[in-house]
């Protein structure tokens, strides 16, 4: 503490306070609070006392609750998506291996009114009878798989 010179700094710290030019400062912060819209952040500010967080708050409790019952049903309607499409792949599965259709070269398949056509031909009905059960149990329906294109209808 003894090497310490005081003297010396505060003859700094004055000629600090020296070069401090109040004034434009004073004078910036003015300039700066004249263009603040004091009537726009009062609007804004009683707009968030209005608001009725309990309100929002009950709002959010029972929204928790729908949510997840859309997302079970969700997850239903995606099991059974995936459960339809199972049958169709054994289904399409099963006319390639018959030789009826080639899936690597495309294939159409439409059912309707108890008649099966493939690649535009109506199936024998041997061959309907063979997949009747899964037939029956998709009484319309218009498969085109192509090189580019997939679409698949189902009334």
């Amino acid at each position: 503490m003894a090497k310490v010179d005081f003297s010396k700094i505060q003859a700094e710290l004055a000629e600090a306070i020296k070069s401090v030019d109040l004034e434009k400062i004073q004078k910036e912060v003015q300039e700066s609070l004249a263009k603040v819209d004091w009537d726009k952040i009062k609007v804004e500010i009683d707009q968030v006392k209005n608001i009725d967080f309990k309100k929002i708050q009950d709002e959010m409790k029972e929204l928790g609750p729908k949510v997840e019952k859309e997302l079970k049903k969700a997850k239903i309607e995606i099991e059974k998506a995936k459960a339809e499409i199972k049958e169709f792949k054994t289904f399409t599965d099963g006319l390639d291996s018959d030789g009826l259709i080639n899936k690597k070269e495309g294939f159409s398949l439409k059912h309707k009114d108890g008649e099966l056509f493939i690649n535009g031909n109506k199936a024998s009905e041997m061959t309907y009878t063979k997949y009747r059960s899964f037939l029956e149990k998709h009484k319309q329906f218009n498969i085109k798989i192509s090189d580019d294109d997939f679409k698949l209808d189902i009334d």
